[in-house]
């Protein structure tokens, strides 16, 4: 077991790298055992990473058709207006 020191934050003592191949840290913080396994925490990460995209490609995708379909409302209010206009036009002749 190897014992670390540095970098700790407040509260948090006996840092012991208990198996270096597995990246197993246990520590104790208000003198509870708390043991962390940082491949875990590694692709945890990494899924949050793709998550993360995935949610902002799924927000893209999104914005997309909400601007699509105000452009296509847009496009049919007007044809509405110039059919409304083209009939004005020929009750009034």
């Amino acid at each position: 077991m190897i014992k670390c020191k540095k970098m700790l934050p407040i509260g948090i003592q006996n840092v012991e790298f208990i198996d270096d191949k597995k990246k197993i840290t246990q520590f104790k913080k208000n003198k509870k055992l708390i043991e962390i396994n940082e491949d875990i925490i590694t692709i945890q990460t990494k899924e949050l990473k793709e998550l993360k995209q995935e949610l902002k490609e799924k927000e893209i995708k999104q914005e997309q058709k909400e601007k699509e379909l105000k452009e296509k409302q847009q496009k049919q209010e007007q044809r509405i207006r110039e059919k409304i206009k083209d009939l004005e036009k020929k009750s009034k002749s």
